[in-house]
């Protein structure tokens, strides 16, 4: 019987190891840690331009806070060409907002979100566009690149 309860307890002493290897491991936790930043958020469809602000002032503030574009987009759970694509939209919001109404009305039964980006990309004149670059340099908006080119 003694053997019986020595095995036992090797075999508890054994699983404690493993449960202690994992915790420290360090791959391990980072990956837990980020499942758990993203577990239980569901993720919002953006459908029009002033859900396209809010959620760029969101990521903005996060940001700012954690000095990271990547970490900032995980945080929030949005991909990084997503934010790329939809950028224009809320610099000029932002930045020019007198321009908008050079932009047009967003339709949402006519034409796609990018397609309204792609519109507010090409309003940008070269001192909306510098003063956009400044703003990106000081860490007033994301520093992220446009997919669009002239």
């Amino acid at each position: 019987e003694e053997e019986d309860e020595e095995e036992d307890s090797s075999v508890e002493k054994g699983s404690k190891k493993k449960g202690k290897g994992r915790g420290s491991g360090e791959p391990r936790m980072k990956m837990r840690r980020i499942f758990r930043i993203t577990h239980g958020r569901e993720r919002q469809r953006v459908k029009d331009p002033d859900g396209v602000l809010i959620r760029y002032k969101k990521i903005l503030s996060t940001y700012q806070r954690v000095r990271s574009m990547s970490r900032a987009f995980q945080i929030h759970g949005v991909d990084r060409n997503t934010m790329a694509s939809t950028s224009p939209i809320a610099e000029l919001l932002l930045v020019a907002p007198e321009k908008v109404t050079d932009v047009g009305e967003f339709e949402a039964s006519k034409e796609k979100l990018l397609d309204y980006a792609r519109r507010c990309y090409k309003t940008m004149d070269e001192e909306t566009h510098a003063k956009v670059q400044n703003l990106k340099k000081t860490h007033k908006l994301l520093p992220i690149s446009y997919r669009f080119r002239n």
